[in-house]
């Protein structure tokens, strides 16, 4: 239970894709990664454009308060995304 809490949503989906394919080979045994590969690449679409999302976000609310967004590292601000797209 305690490893299911600190699983991101994101390796989630990755793991149900890569589940999926290895329960559906093809009658000649043949995996369909195609398709998994199709799914895992529309997933790394959709969070770079949360991520990109989230960033603007950030450097507006930066803006709005009077603060340089260029006075934080990337990393912190990694961090900081992760924190919040955690779940």
């Amino acid at each position: 239970m305690e490893e299911e809490k600190k699983t991101s949503s994101t390796r989630r989906m990755i793991c149900d894709i890569m589940s999926k394919m290895l329960d559906n080979p093809d009658k000649g045994g043949i995996y369909p990664t195609t398709i998994a590969y199709n799914e895992l690449e529309e997933l790394i679409k959709e969070r770079q454009i949360e991520a990109i999302g989230w960033a603007y976000a950030l450097a507006c609310t930066y803006l709005d308060k009077g603060m340089d967004i260029r006075s934080e590292s990337v990393p912190n601000i990694l961090d900081e995304w992760t924190k919040a797209s955690k779940g």
